[in-house]
This record gives structure tokens, C-alpha cells and sequence, in this order.
């Protein structure tokens, strides 16, 4: 993997990890005695806050399987490559 793609697929990992981490901490608050003291609407939101940060996580996931399997299909042809010289 090239440096600049290397760091773009770093990058992914740590904000995927990051996130999913404050999905975490927000689905732990979401079963306090806190949470359900908050007015409705303020839960409504911190549901929708929680879906949408779920939906984002999806697509870091996604994003990170396809550059996991584009640098191992390199891989392979490089490996295919250096075998028919």
C-alpha cells in the first residue's frame, strides 16, 4: 500500500474507532436514569443523534472492507505477475 493510500486508511480506522466508541458511551447513557429524566424531544434527538452516527459507522466500515480488498486483489496480481515472467 502507497503512503498517501496508507494514510487514508489509517485515518478511516481511527475515526471508525473514535466513533464507534462515543456510539458506545451514548447507547450506555441512553439505559441511565438520566436519560429518561430528559424532556421527550431531547431523547427523540439523541436517538436520531445515535442512528445517524450508526449509519455513518456503516459507511467508515464499508469504506475500509473496500480498501482492504483493493490492496489485497494488488496483491495478488502483483504475486500473479511476478509468476508468468
Amino acid at each position: 500500500m502507497d503512503k498517501k493510500l496508507q494514510a487514508t486508511f489509517d485515518r478511516l480506522k481511527k475515526e471508525q474507532s473514535e466513533l464507534n466508541s462515543r456510539m458506545l458511551k451514548l447507547a450506555k447513557f441512553c439505559d441511565t436514569e438520566k436519560y429518561k429524566e430528559l424532556p421527550e424531544p431531547d431523547r427523540n434527538d439523541l436517538r436520531i443523534q445515535y442512528n445517524i452516527m450508526f449509519t455513518y459507522n456503516l459507511i467508515l466500515i464499508k469504506r475500509i472492507t473496500s480498501m482492504e480488498i483493493q490492496v489485497a486483489m494488488n496483491k495478488d496480481s502483483i504475486k500473479k505477475n511476478k509468476k508468468v515472467k
